[in-house]
């Protein structure tokens, strides 16, 4: 008998709230930490048809199953969703031969049609989701964020209207809340896959499959997703043109935004632009903390790559929510020195950690590609640090092995590569390994 994944429901409480039961074999029942999928949404939308109501349990699980091979059994479901799995499973399979693609999907198709006149944008408040939200504010625009984890974030975005970066209208912000992060077992697929499920894998087709009842209730024909990276890019990533652009449902489409555009040429041209216009200052929330704490930390990599590349256009980032003095930029070059932001882990690097460590790469060499051939400022000591940096060797850094190193990265690499091993043992076995991994490595 073929493994199996049921998504059965949904049941709708308050009219707001999407509960879906999942039933699955015992092999495939490991990979979940729940039995049960949340969804709630701002508005009403118990009048939707069940077959789009359905979309965001689909979405949440369809990358899983495939990976396991497992068959997935669900009432009805739109068709056109259907017909687009298809497109992006062809892209996937070309990306991940390792993997299964043997699912299919047991269902009813429907057809759905609505008005969709409407762009819906899905904003997270980062550097790329104000990018599109500045190029797309003119439209008939409405914001909607899909949250999974943390109670800081939620009550800033609903009780202070963070959400909405500018005040050149009164666009209406949608907070989906959904628990899809508490239900897939993240490092069981990672231990038995290499790969990160949500980055890897899944947040282009879940993010948007989240939208897809609200799309129905506000006529919403669009859905906007800001791209993270460009061409010069080429590896798999869960939110890419071919995965995004082949997304649709009903009258709905999504639209993956500014491929053409580096995160830099983001900066110069889009944000700069526009503080030069208004003289407004949307604030940015970069930080991969800020989901729990409400704030930019200003130390991790991707705040240190902000402020860099804010600096590198003259733009003060402490009017952007960031606080950083006279000691941020000496402090980031000891980092980049170290090779601290993108160094080596192991000898050997599977799938996830290898893409997950080169895109920071690609986005420091991408400030130093398109830095000014002069300063006109001198900015918390920009002109120090950025004659240092233009000519730092990124990827020389990188790949840096030191003599002393060599033992942590053997030890690593063997750890790490034995990972899908480790899921044959007892489960108290596991959780030690994995502690102990994780206090001596990460």
């Amino acid at each position: 008998m073929r493994d199996q994944i049921r998504i059965e429901g949904p049941i709708v409480y308050n009219k707001r709230v999407l509960s879906f039961n999942l039933v699955f074999s015992p092999k495939v029942g490991r990979f979940f930490s729940s039995n049960r999928l949340v969804v709630e949404y701002p508005e009403d939308i118990d009048c939707v048809d069940k077959s789009v109501l359905r979309i965001p349990g689909l979405a949440s699980l369809v990358t899983l199953a495939w990976c396991l091979g497992a068959d997935v059994y669900i009432e009805s479901m739109d068709k056109s969703f259907l017909d687009c799995l298809k497109i992006v499973k062809s892209v996937m399979k070309k990306w991940y031969p390792h993997l299964s693609f043997s699912t299919k999907i047991v269902t009813d198709p429907k057809t759905n049609s609505y008005k969709s006149n409407r762009f819906g944008l899905l904003f997270s408040g980062g550097l790329d989701s104000t990018s599109s939200y500045i190029k797309y504010r003119k439209k008939d625009l409405i914001l909607i964020s899909v949250s999974g984890k943390g109670t800081s974030i939620d009550k800033q975005l609903q009780d202070e209207k963070l959400l909405t970066p500018v005040y050149d209208k009164e666009e209406k912000l949608f907070l989906i809340k959904t628990n899809v992060e508490q239900v897939i077992n993240e490092r069981l697929v990672y231990e038995k896959f290499g790969l990160n499920w949500w980055m890897n894998l899944s947040h282009g087709i879940v993010l948007s499959g989240h939208c897809a009842p609200l799309t129905v209730v506000e006529n919403v024909g669009s859905i906007i997703l800001a791209s993270s990276f460009t061409r010069e890019f080429n590896y798999p990533w869960g939110s890419h043109p071919l995965i995004d652009n082949n997304l649709y449902w009903g009258n709905t489409r999504v639209v993956h935004d500014g491929f053409d555009t580096t995160r830099q040429e983001k900066i110069k041209h889009i944000i700069k632009e526009y503080v030069m216009e208004t003289g407004k200052y949307p604030r940015l929330k970069v930080c991969s903390k800020y989901q729990l704490a409400g704030i930019n930390c200003g130390k991790c990599e991707k705040c240190s790559r902000t402020i860099v590349g804010l600096l590198a256009e003259g733009i003060d980032p402490n009017k952007f929510g960031f606080k950083i003095n006279s000691n941020t930029l000496s402090n980031i070059k000891k980092v980049l020195e170290a090779g601290g932001f993108f160094g080596r882990k192991g000898l050997s690097e599977r799938p996830a950690k290898l893409v997950n460590r080169l895109y920071p790469i690609f986005e420091w060499e991408d400030i130093q590609q398109h830095l000014p051939k002069t300063l006109d400022h001198d900015l918390f000591g920009s002109e120090e640090f950025f004659g240092w940096f233009r000519d730092f060797d990124i990827r020389k850094k990188a790949e840096q092995i030191k003599a002393s190193q060599i033992p942590k990265l053997l030890i690593y690499s063997y750890f790490d590569f034995l990972a899908p091993v480790s899921i044959l043992l007892p489960k108290k076995m596991q959780s030690l390994l994995r502690r102990s991994f994780e206090v001596f490595f990460d």
